[in-house]
């Protein structure tokens, strides 16, 4: 895996060993302040929070 992930887009990791699949991105320092705080990032934590805990339960 590198260190540093592509400055554009996302990165998937997946593992034949694992049915889980790391995600990674990157953006600026000011970027992410703006993003962290947005409507849209919250819907999507909330989103992905159910997805982890629906996996959770299953596995």
């Amino acid at each position: 895996m590198e260190i540093e992930p592509k400055p554009y887009g996302y990165e998937e990791f997946r593992s034949i060993l694992s049915d889980q699949v790391v995600i990674r991105f990157s953006v600026p320092s000011r970027g992410w302040r703006e993003l962290e705080e947005s409507k849209e990032w919250k819907d999507f934590q909330t989103l992905l929070e159910k997805y982890q805990t629906d996996g959770m339960e299953s596995g």
